[in-house]
């Protein structure tokens, strides 16, 4: 992921300190999903292309926890009573959890999940990433996990 989003010799230090900790974080395979997803939204960040996560790119009004939001690639979030467009339907408290660094609940995590595949998937055009297939080569062992 970060081979084909980054240029060569282009520095990114952040980057490069929030993959170290990304990688500390990956021993704990109770929070691999929640490491994952947080590397994932500095890399983005840390190339330019940050994810609005706290305010309704239409109205301009805060987040609301109870809320559903269409998060449209490139925008942001817009609540559905207001626009009825396209985009992953997401709940406010799932993009606020991620805004905060938090993904404690399962919501979270799989809505943040669905959001950055999308996002990514955008930024890595028609060349898809293989890491899936590698990672579940390498894990064929049972009960062995797989994000």
């Amino acid at each position: 992921l970060v081979q084909r989003l980054t240029h060569r010799h282009d520095p990114h230090p952040a980057l490069y300190d929030a993959y170290q900790q990304a990688l500390a974080g990956l021993n704990d395979e109770l929070r691999m999903e929640r490491v994952l997803r947080l590397f994932e939204k500095r890399l983005l960040q840390e190339l330019g292309y940050g994810l609005v996560l706290d305010h309704d790119v239409e109205s301009g009004a805060a987040l609301t926890e109870t809320a559903l939001y269409h998060y449209q690639l490139e925008r942001g979030p817009v609540l559905i009573e207001a626009n009825a467009g396209h985009g992953l339907l997401l709940h406010g408290s799932s993009l606020m959890s991620l805004a905060g660094d938090d993904l404690g609940d399962e919501r979270s995590l799989r809505e943040s999940k669905r959001l950055m595949r999308a996002v990514l998937a955008l930024y890595l055009g028609d060349k898809p990433l293989k890491s899936r297939d590698l990672f579940r080569g390498m894990t064929a062992t049972p009960g062995a996990a797989v994000s």
